[in-house]
């Protein structure tokens, strides 16, 4: 039986981006949330994925995870469709 290798090294797999509230060692480049205002702190790779998004896209702000799911509730509570 095969594996894939982040099967085999998933302890050293650092895992997907966390952004969090406070500012900690891994998470220390600070994120200005373009909805409300909230500041949470990403790490090396979110924080360069979040600035080569706005970048490439002006109007591509960074929303944070509790406004992101707000607007994603809002959006179906109006049957909003996304096209």
């Amino acid at each position: 039986m095969s594996q894939l290798r982040e099967e085999i090294d998933a302890d050293l797999n650092p895992g997907p981006v966390h952004f969090t509230e406070l500012k900690s060692k891994q998470n220390f480049h600070p994120l200005l949330c373009s909805v409300c205002g909230r500041t949470v702190y990403a790490d090396d790779a979110g924080y360069e994925g979040c600035l080569r998004s706005i970048e490439y896209d002006p109007d591509n702000q960074f929303v944070c995870d509790r406004c992101d799911e707000e607007i994603d509730v809002a959006s179906h509570s109006i049957g909003y469709v996304g096209y």
